[in-house]
């Protein structure tokens, strides 16, 4: 036992957080029903968001959002502008350049 790395790491947790976490609410678990998205935990933990501005941020998360299987989103400039609440044409045009670059 002296050589399993998970058990040197169960021994260095305190005794209160030893069990695996509860969700404060379970009766409120989310089932997935219909279409679903998900964001790659590299997003942040890799860093691909560092660098990016609040509205390219923000194009990302809503384009994941409204993706198909295929990652393709149909939504038209003007609608994308109206969720994200971007009043210049120009301003989607740049996130969505800076985030293909």
């Amino acid at each position: 036992m002296q050589n399993d790395p998970q058990h040197s790491k169960r021994q260095l947790l305190p005794k209160f957080i030893s069990h695996r976490p509860q969700p404060p609410r379970p009766d409120r678990i989310r089932s997935i029903r219909g279409s679903f998205s998900w964001i790659d935990h590299r997003f942040l933990r890799k860093g691909f968001d560092q660098g990016l501005t609040r509205v390219e941020k923000l194009l990302y998360l809503v384009l994941i959002a409204l993706s198909n299987r295929d990652g393709v989103s149909f939504y038209s400039d003007e609608r994308l502008a109206e969720i994200l609440e971007i009043r210049h044409a120009h301003e989607l045009t740049g996130a969505r350049n800076e985030l293909m670059a």
